[in-house]
């Protein structure tokens, strides 16, 4: 069966062997890295010793080579995961898993992913803030909120924009697929993402019709929201959603490659961004 035979490739496999000896030699060990068996299965635990209840250890498979590769993929290329850098990549493998050499052997994949060589992915660009605004540690008390689109490549149902909305405090971010731009259709868009979220006291946006129209201005005014605009010449004050924007274009020009459909896949491309801890 297939648990067997990961028990049996485990066994084999010399890069682990030194891993299952220290468990043979100090099975239920207290140590701050310690490895054990379980049901054939070896686990390394790291943290939780001597901290206190309140520290959960991290338990992560290890795993043989045999099923490395195909980590590798569903780490990296699944809707899911988003086709991220090597950091993120790394972050969400090692929640699991571990084996000698992943740091490295992720960072390999990432740099030689067909497809992420085809869509050109570049590095971040740092760009000033140029209108620093005060530092805000209260979830969902300020947002920023952006627009992509036209977009190259619509969705099935017609759709050609995407309405970005970040949290400051979180930087957790919100994106809904939009056929237009209309001040109506994004004021309706916001609504919808508040309805969820709760409305944030502040919104920062570009000084786009979009923003400043007479409808939208209700909708501040009636949910109790101060909006703030960026200059027209320094964009980069909105700095914290186009940065957010940027990595989104890039997974959909890495989706749109195998995946037509994109608003269907984007609510994944969001859990791959959300998944992994901001800076």
């Amino acid at each position: 069966d297939s648990l067997g035979d990961f028990a049996k490739e485990t066994l084999d496999d010399i890069t682990l062997a030194p891993y299952g000896q220290q468990a043979d030699q100090d099975p239920g060990g207290l140590g701050e890295v310690r490895f054990e068996w379980d049901q054939g299965k070896l686990y390394r635990i790291s943290g939780g010793a001597g901290r206190g209840a309140a520290q959960i250890p991290l338990r992560q498979l290890v795993v043989p080579k045999k099923y490395q590769c195909d980590l590798l993929k569903i780490g990296h290329n699944i809707p899911l995961a988003g086709h991220l850098g090597h950091r993120r990549t790394l972050h969400r493998l090692t929640q699991s898993f571990f084996w000698p050499g992943l740091s490295g052997d992720v960072r390999d994949y990432c740099r030689t992913c067909e497809i992420c060589q085809r869509v050109g992915k570049r590095g971040d660009r740092a760009k000033a803030t140029l209108r620093p605004l005060p530092i805000v540690g209260e979830p969902f008390r300020r947002v920023a909120v952006d627009l992509i689109g036209p977009l190259a490549v619509p969705s099935t149902t017609g759709k050609k924009y995407i309405l970005t909305v970040v949290d400051y405090a979180t930087r957790y971010p919100e994106a809904i697929a939009l056929r237009n731009i209309q001040a109506e259709t994004v004021a309706g868009a916001l609504l919808q993402i508040f309805s969820r979220v709760g409305f944030p006291q502040e919104i920062l946006s570009d000084q786009g019709t979009q923003f400043t129209a007479e409808v939208t201005q209700q909708l501040w005014k009636l949910c109790g929201i101060k909006p703030l605009y960026s200059s027209p010449y320094h964009p980069q004050t909105n700095g914290l959603c186009e940065r957010f924007n940027g990595t989104l274009k890039q997974l959909l020009r890495t989706f749109t490659l195998s995946h037509k459909d994109w608003e269907r896949h984007l609510p994944h491309l969001l859990f791959a961004y959300r998944e992994v801890p901001q800076e």
